[in-house]
Order: structure tokens, then sequence, then C-alpha cells
């Protein structure tokens, strides 16, 4: 009798994975303030009789207002309809932002 030898099988390499698409560069979104964003509110479909002091008025309900900002189209002088109001408290703006949200 001969002696039978196992042929020898070599592993097959696994099957190569399509290399994923490198991550797209995140461009910064502009922000008003960004050291403090956390604290200013801005504030949107303003009607155009409203004045910063209105704003203030409204805000200061929540806690103590820093600032008021009200956008102004210099073109013709009247508000935009948007401004920020900007908090002394963190706390004090996300009370006024679950206000505004539920508007």
């Amino acid at each position: 009798g001969g002696q039978g030898r196992p042929g020898s099988t070599s592993p097959s390499p696994p099957p190569k994975k399509p290399s994923p698409p490198p991550p797209a560069p995140r461009k910064p979104s502009p922000a008003p303030v960004p050291d403090e964003s956390s604290l200013v509110l801005l504030v949107s479909r303003l009607s155009r009789n409203v004045t910063e002091g209105h704003l203030r008025e409204i805000f200061e309900n929540y806690g103590e207002v820093v600032n008021v900002e009200l956008s102004m189209d210099k073109a013709v002088n009247l508000p935009r309809g948007y401004g920020y109001v900007e908090f002394k408290m963190r706390a004090d703006a996300e009370k006024a932002l679950l206000y505004m949200d539920g508007v």
C-alpha cells in the first residue's frame, strides 16, 4: 500500500471590503456670538412694531437680560423681524427658550 497525501489547501484571503469614503470636512456654522452662544437667544418672527424695549420687557420675566439687539434694515430703517437677547445666566436663557418653543 501507498500512502495517500491529503491535498494541502491554502486558506483563501477574505474578500476586500470597499473602503468607506473619507468624512467630509464640516464647516462651522456662523454664530452671532460664538463664546456665549448658550446665553444668546435668536428671536425671530417679530412684528415690525416690536422694539428692543419690548424684547427686554418680555425676556426679563425669565431672568436678567444684559443685552438686546434688534436687527435693523438700514436701507428702510425698519426692523428685519429678528433680534438677539443675551441673558446673564444660562439657565434663564434656557427657560426663555422653552417658553419660545411652546409659542
